[in-house]
């Protein structure tokens, strides 16, 4: 999957390939998206939007997020979690 969509340039870009069938030929067409990769991880990101002096179990529920979070945006289908695993993720079950 990775490999099919996804062309690293090295550095901090990266390009996605869009291949569509055009017209009435339905020759495929091959567009690029460049995109900048992210300086941080989601977990960075989620624990520097925690407020400093959260209590312990709120660090924890951010952290459970991101992990969630991180799940649910796997590139690939086949790493990604189920909707039904992402209902029984522990994020949830600390609501």
């Amino acid at each position: 999957f990775w490999q099919q969509h996804f062309e690293d340039n090295g550095g901090s870009t990266m390009d996605f390939i869009c291949r569509d069938a055009t017209g009435i030929s339905g020759s495929e067409s091959e567009r690029r998206i460049a995109f900048t990769k992210p300086t941080l991880d989601i977990k960075a990101r989620v624990l520097q939007a925690t407020p400093s002096g959260s209590a312990p179990d709120e660090v924890q529920q951010a952290l459970r997020f991101a992990n969630l979070l991180e799940r649910c945006l796997e590139l690939s289908p086949e790493k990604r979690i189920t909707p039904i695993a992402a209902l029984r993720h522990p994020f949830f079950a600390q609501l």
